[in-house]
């Protein structure tokens, strides 16, 4: 089983980031929602549930951008995202959707 915290650790320490605090962080989007717009600013926000994303679902911040694949399943590890942060879903959504993260914010 892929262990997310190990991944941030490590990344944490590549980057030599000392974390002020890490904890979960979770975003609400009902249904209708076809664009959604946030910020993390000091921080970063690791996406840990691509898979409950529609297939298409573009997702852009200052730091990087990211489409989910068919096989979301396929990706390889966990991204990270910081600055203004806007998801784009391929239509509306059908279902409420939990966007779900591990918030690092930096001290």
């Amino acid at each position: 089983m892929y262990d997310h915290l190990v991944f941030i650790q490590s990344q944490l320490k590549q980057r030599q980031i000392e974390p002020a605090l890490q904890q979960f962080y979770r975003i609400e989007l009902p249904v209708g929602t076809s664009h959604y717009q946030f910020y993390a600013y000091n921080e970063l926000l690791f996406l840990t549930n691509a898979a409950a994303l529609p297939p298409g679902t573009l997702i852009h911040s200052d730091s990087r951008t990211r489409r989910i694949p068919l096989d979301a399943q396929s990706l390889e590890g966990i991204e990270d995202y910081s600055g203004t942060i806007s998801v784009e879903f391929p239509l509306p959504l059908e279902v409420d959707t939990t966007m779900e993260f591990i918030q690092i914010v930096i001290k």
